[in-house]
């Protein structure tokens, strides 16, 4: 359906108005290789934004995961986090809360003990995520890992790091029950922090991830990439790769929401396609982004098949790390399977979905299994499918020391908001002031209303 100057409808959905945040419909239209969100607000007029410059990759990711989920999900998500405080001790100029806004306000009123074990009964072998603001300041996080840990759930740790800097502080978290840290991680070099943070934390950090390791505490790195900074990523990414309790790197893009919607011009903004070919380039092409996408549509593939929510403002992509004489390195996923073979069955798949060829769509699912498993990716594989067969229970600990996550992320914004993505969120909130929101994203857009 052709629309305007050579413009492509894809689909329609909602999204909200950027100065108002109203709910108004939304058009995603293809203009040559990009794809775009086209939407009007009777107050504020039209806008339009910029969601791809990848239009080919989008379209099929965009149309396989529909076509595949539309009708079968609801939004349940696979883990919580819980705001436990909105205080930090940090002021990021890329905040997507501006925490230190919010208590100027008083608005937020942080959980007791006693609220917490009331919430958390009522979850089952599920993660919390420990979430803030800065949860470390709470003086009783080790009771609550306690509590978490007592009602069958499993605790996670999103930090700073800045107190984590105490050993015997992080060892008081690990015995409680800590299972994961989440720590933001924004390279090696002093401005990277002076620019993201205000603030130079770089030894800090180091002395952190020492702490992490002496321990053998499961570690994700959280890092924002505002400029095009492949060496960023090429120096998280080797230490990722040489470190066994890393157990997953994200690299996003940071959100135009709270203070970081004034901080930054949108020149030094980059979208989901900027990091995936940052992070191509920063593997020197080792990584391609042709088995990024392949990689993709197998993961929405298997979602749909274990009827898990898949977050489509994330790539998810494994590798493998190996030894040799004594050296450590990787396998990627084109290096362990026939990328050829497995793009090709996928492709197979999808017309036999469309078509309602149950036969043979079954008959190919067999096949992809079939492909994916050789003596070189079978621990990769085994690692894989512990995301879908553990489903809310899947945390860092659950990951052997041989494979390590990639995460390719943006943060859905006023101007990406999708709702018919949002829906699919596979993460949830819970706080004291708006209660249990099915959609992290959803609970980010409340809060930027609000303040």
């Amino acid at each position: 359906m052709k629309i305007e100057n050579s413009e492509e409808f894809v689909r329609e959905t909602y999204s909200v108005c950027p100065k108002c945040l109203n709910k108004i419909k939304a058009k995603i239209l293809r203009q040559g290789n990009s794809i775009y969100m086209k939407k009007e607000c009777k107050i504020h007029g039209h806008f339009k934004s910029l969601i791809s410059n990848q239009a080919k990759d989008y379209t099929g990711l965009d149309r396989l995961y529909f076509n595949l989920n539309n009708k079968k999900l609801t939004n349940q998500p696979k883990y919580y986090n819980l705001v436990l405080t909105m205080k930090c001790n940090l002021d990021c100029p890329i905040c997507f809360l501006d925490p230190h806004k919010i208590n100027k306000n008083n608005s937020y009123k942080e959980p007791s003990l006693k609220e917490i074990k009331v919430i958390v009964r009522k979850l089952k072998q599920t993660k919390i995520g420990l979430w803030g603001g800065e949860p470390t300041l709470r003086p009783d996080l080790v009771d609550i890992i306690k509590i978490i840990r007592r009602s069958g759930n499993i605790p996670v740790l999103y930090t700073n790091g800045i107190k984590l800097n105490d050993f015997t502080l992080l060892k008081k978290l690990k015995l409680a029950g800590l299972d994961t840290v989440h720590l933001q991680f924004d390279g090696f070099e002093k401005s990277n922090y002076l620019g993201t943070r205000g603030k130079d934390l770089l030894q800090i950090k180091i002395q952190v991830l020492n702490n992490l390791r002496k321990l053998k505490i499961p570690t994700f790195l959280e890092s924002i990439i505002v400029q095009n900074k492949s060496d960023v990523m090429e120096q998280i990414f080797e230490y990722a790769v040489n470190h066994d309790f890393i157990k997953g790197i994200s690299l996003g893009t940071y959100s135009q929401l709270g203070k970081g919607k004034s901080y930054f011009k949108n020149s030094k903004y980059l979208s989901l396609d900027d990091i995936v070919d940052l992070f191509v380039k920063s593997t020197n092409n080792r990584i391609t982004k042709r088995e990024i996408i392949v990689f993709q549509k197998l993961f929405i593939v298997l979602s749909s098949l274990f009827k898990k929510q898949k977050c489509l403002y994330k790539y998810y992509f494994f590798v493998h790390r190996t030894k040799n004489k004594g050296d450590i390195s990787y396998r990627s996923f084109k290096d362990m399977v026939s990328l050829n073979n497995v793009e090709k069955i996928l492709r197979e798949f999808e017309i036999h979905h469309t078509s309602k060829n149950f036969i043979q769509k079954y008959y190919a699912l067999l096949r992809l299994f079939l492909s994916l498993i050789n003596k070189h990716s079978l621990k990769m594989i085994k690692d894989f499918f512990l995301i879908f067969l553990n489903k809310e229970r899947f945390t860092g600990s659950k990951i052997s020391n041989k494979s390590l996550i990639v995460l390719l992320t943006t943060i859905c914004d006023h101007n990406n908001y999708d709702f018919d993505k949002v829906r699919f969120c596979n993460g949830g909130e819970i706080s004291t002031d708006y209660g249990t929101s099915l959609s992290l994203a959803e609970a980010n857009m409340l809060r930027e209303s609000q303040n």
